[in-house]
């Protein structure tokens, strides 16, 4: 579910934002590792925080492994990040390829 506040007036422009973000953005191989690179260094800085680790192994302990709040915990997100930066170096196309069929599920009706 994807909750987008706007102005009555812009909301237009907002439907208009989510059609091509869903329905026309192109992955590139460079843009998607830059994004990789900035989400990895993000989460190496959560990882010198000791609360944040604190707060993120005790998600890990209590919620299942597939569980939304286990996914977005940054130590997931950090092991995640370095498989798919290596995937990117050595076939980015099997990348995008992942990646497209994730949004063709994610904006099936």
């Amino acid at each position: 579910c994807v909750t987008v506040k706007a102005e009555a007036h812009k909301y237009a422009l907002a439907v208009r934002w989510l059609r091509r973000l869903l329905y026309s953005a192109d992955f590139d191989p460079e843009g998607l590792r830059a994004a990789a690179k900035r989400l990895h260094a993000d989460a190496q800085d959560r990882a010198r925080d000791p609360v944040s680790v604190a707060n993120a192994l005790s998600c890990l302990v209590a919620f299942s492994p597939s569980s939304n709040h286990a996914a977005t915990n940054f130590i997931s997100q950090h092991s995640f990040l370095r498989v798919l930066l290596h995937r990117l170096g050595t076939n980015p196309a099997a990348v995008i390829t992942a990646l497209t069929r994730l949004r063709a599920h994610v904006a099936a009706p």
